[in-house]
């Protein structure tokens, strides 16, 4: 028997057994980790009869790191010379380490001697692997141990694969062929093998003779051979293959037309040493890129690559003729003849050539930027080693400008120069014109280990336009430091906004959804992770012609906050913002605020606390409201001299009058306002308002009076049943006054009005029998309905 713990998991087991000449008895074992459990019972001797069954609702308890589902059985029977094996699994929700499926199911029987069956039967759905996902993918085998017919099935979202294939062991080696190879694009060319193909593998050996597949007026040719110990070869060939095939691996949805011709060699020796050779060549063609990239084409005359690899060296070679007359050209060699080592350490050498004097590619690369215009020029000499590159040379983009639509701004005078001055390091300079300001960098870069780069930059500029849209300007004037090690982005400095106009107003029929609010049913799409580890202390000062408009603010913000930012971490904020001239426009009121400012005090920089203070003055009666607490979690408390009632406050406030002056229709929104502000306005005012006229319906609805009438439904409560507040937190012009009381049991009436706009409605709903009843209705329209009801 055993106890204890596995991974905090409690362990239980039984096991009974036992061996003699004749085998191995095992009676009952039994053991369970946490609530899986394995069992087994049988015998192997001269006749094997062995089942065992495995039932993991957890399977972490029996994979540590996996998680999911597993139910699986099988046996082990038949006699000793020739056992045959069944096996059973489903799994569902189940991933292990990278992979992950959301349904698993394998049908397993084989056996070895060469007339016993063999059966496989395995799908998977919802397959994924790092970056590899598939619908559904699928294998069968059957046959028996001397022959078989293969069958395997792919679909991803992209694409539909599917390979059969028939065959059997000789010995330790499997010998069959290929009888069908393809794979079907969801956009693009079918591929598929031309005939059938030998195949031999096992014995630690894999041979395929040289197999063709055939997609339109193309051609792909493959041929592998190989053996362990004795070295192997691979050998490619394409012909007129359609450039669009490789459509799926651009960015933004560009798309590729033209061929590719190329030929490719790679060889092994018996100690490992690799050599090889490619030759590629593509044009002439078109690059389309849409519309959020920018939108256009570009030409291209030939793409030539040549790639030679020796025991010591490596070298390529790639030549790029673009239709308008531009070109790249690079050349590298890594290592020398007779070298030695790990690549990384071989001796470096090469040299980029660049003449571009069109740069719309640019908004391909980076679809932030369009109409992008200039020179780009480049002479660069490559040096030193793989690990520690020394780059020479210069590289300049000149007379060049381009578009932000994201900002609404146009970046004119840009220039950008690098100059590799051999000792390690890389100086770059340049700068950009923005309305009438400029912003400039400078710094260097130097190749650090593992292929990463460390720079530091400088950023300045003055009254740099930075934002140009219908609904934000703002003119900067920044002085950044910038340190770039490896993937961790270190920025410091202080940023200037001397003037700015912010009008963030929001539609009225805009809606904020509750961050609870779940969609059920929709994608949870994978949050990448971040490309930079951004560190942050970054001062925001705010000048004094800030302006700020929204949700019925309008008003002047002035002060500095300090930005801290660190990985995985909320960014904090330190300061304060004080509003200049604040007036908040309400309920057709302009509300001063004598007092405000936003306080952040080390804590999330979203959710900063409150000091603010709003005061009306009628008569001898000085009314006000007080917010303090945070952004997220503000507390308001009303205010006056003399001391008042809330509701007297607030409607001195709103309306400049006591609450028993107000009208119906204002009381109502005296009743929103509250309710908005978070001070029970239903109970607040419209209960009392309600039952001061003995009315069963006195509330707000949502929305003003319909230009059509609707179809009528059942208004109001049931007799003797009052309805007061409001139906929805609604306010502004889209509100209505809904007021309603029972003249009898089968008689009610009800009056609506636009708070804000003109416009009323009467109805009159009168009950027929228990089942019918008539509605008539005047106001924009007029009309009569006969109403049948069903309940249930």
């Amino acid at each position: 028997s055993l106890r204890g713990t596995l991974r905090d998991y409690p362990v239980r087991g039984d096991l009974q057994g036992g061996v003699d000449g004749r085998g191995l008895t095992l009676p009952r074992f039994a053991v369970r980790v946490g609530d899986a459990r394995v069992w087994a019972s049988g015998a192997v001797g001269m006749r094997w009869a062995l089942r065992w069954r495995v039932r993991a609702p957890h399977l972490a308890a029996l994979l540590p790191g996996a998680s999911g589902d597993l139910s699986a059985e099988g046996s082990l029977r038949g006699v000793r010379a020739a056992p045959i094996a069944t096996a059973s699994l489903r799994a569902g929700d189940v991933r292990i380490g990278s992979a992950a499926a959301k349904a698993f199911d394998a049908r397993i029987e084989i056996g070895i001697r060469d007339d016993q069956p063999v059966h496989v039967a395995i799908t998977a759905e919802d397959l994924r692997s790092g970056a590899f996902h598939a619908t559904r993918a699928g294998l069968t085998v059957t046959g028996t141990a001397a022959r078989q017919d293969w069958n395997a099935k792919l679909v991803t979202p992209t694409l539909r694969a599917a390979i059969d294939a028939t065959g059997g062991w000789s010995g330790a080696r499997w010998r069959g062929r290929l009888k069908r190879a393809e794979w079907v694009p969801e956009h693009g060319t079918p591929w598929r093998l031309a005939g059938g193909v030998p195949i031999t593998l096992g014995g630690g050996a894999v041979k395929m003779e040289r197999a063709c597949w055939r997609g339109g007026n193309g051609r792909l040719c493959a041929a592998v051979q190989g053996r362990r110990g004795g070295g192997w070869r691979v050998t490619m060939q394409a012909r007129r293959l359609p450039l669009a095939a490789f459509d799926p691996l651009l960015v933004d949805d560009a798309r590729l037309s033209g061929t590719l011709d190329a030929d490719a060699r790679l060889d092994s020796t018996a100690a490992g040493i690799l050599t090889g050779a490619a030759r590629l060549r593509a044009g002439p063609g078109l690059l389309r890129y849409p519309a959020a990239a920018g939108g256009g084409r570009i030409g291209y005359r030939a793409i030539v690559a040549h790639l030679r690899l020796r025991p010591d060296t490596l070298q390529g070679r790639l030549d790029l003729a673009l239709a308008d007359g531009d070109s790249l050209g690079a050349d590298l060699t890594l290592g020398a003849r007779g070298a030695r080592g790990p690549w990384r350490r071989r001796a470096l050498r090469g040299t980029v050539r660049a003449n571009f004097r069109h740069l719309a590619w640019i908004g391909l690369l980076f679809p932030q930027m369009q109409k992008v215009h200039g020179n780009l020029k480049a002479d660069l000499r490559l040096a030193g080693r793989a690990r520690h590159p020394v780059l020479t040379g210069r590289a300049a983009l000149t007379d060049a400008g381009a578009e932000l639509p994201a900002l609404g701004i146009r970046l004119t005078e840009l220039q950008i120069r690098a100059h590799g001055t051999g000792a390690n390091a890389v100086t770059v300079t340049g700068g950009a014109r923005s309305g009438k300001g400029r912003l400039a960098i400078s710094g260097a870069a130097r190749p650090g280990p593992g292929g990463r780069w460390d720079a530091r930059l400088r950023v300045t500029g003055n009254d740099f336009e930075a934002v140009d849209l219908p609904s934000a300007r703002a003119w900067i004037s920044p002085a950044l430091d910038l340190r770039i090690a490896g993937r961790d982005l270190h920025l410091s400095g202080t940023v200037r906004m001397p003037r700015a106009s912010l009008d963030l107003r929001m539609p009225r029929s805009a809606v904020h959804a509750s961050p609870d609010v779940v969609i059920v049913g929709a994608a949870r799409p994978a949050t990448p992770p971040p490309a930079w580890r951004i560190h942050a202390r970054l001062r925001l000062v705010l000048g004094d012609r800030v302006r700020f408009r929204a949700h019925g603010f309008e008003g002047g913000i002035t002060g500095r906050v300090l930005a801290i930012d660190e990985p995985g971490k909320p960014t904090l904020g330190q300061g304060e913002l004080k509003i200049v001239d604040g007036i908040y426009k309400a309920y057709g009121q302009e509300l001063k605020i004598v007092q405000g400012r936003l306080l952040f005090a080390g804590g999330p920089i979203d959710d900063p606390g409150l000091d603010l203070e709003s005061v009306r003055q009628v008569g001898d009666v000085t009314a006000g409201i007080r917010v303090r607490g945070t952004v997220k979690r503000p507390k308001l408390t009303l205010f006056s001299t003399p001391p008042l009632s809330q509701s007297d406050i607030l409607s001195y406030f709103l309306l400049g009058r006591p609450v028993d002056q107000a009208s119906a229709a204002q009381g109502a929104a005296l009743s929103n306002a509250a309710t908005s502000l978070g001070l029970g306005g239903a109970n607040l005012l419209l209960g009392r308002l309600g039952s001061l006229l003995d009315l069963q319906e006195a509330q707000i609805e949502s929305g003003g009076i319909p230009t059509t009438p609707a179809p009528p439904t059942v208004p109001g409560p049931p007799p003797g049943v009052a309805n007061a507040g409001t139906s929805s937190a609604t306010s502004g012009p889209s509100a209505s006054l809904v007021l309603g009381k029972y003249l009898s049991t089968r008689l009610y009436v009800q009056y609506t009005t636009s708070l804000f706009q003109p416009g009323n409605i009467f109805r009159v709903r009168y009950k027929l029998s228990r089942r019918w009843s008539m509605v008539t209705e005047t106001g924009v329209e007029s009309g009569i309905d006969f109403l049948y009801m069903i309940e249930r």
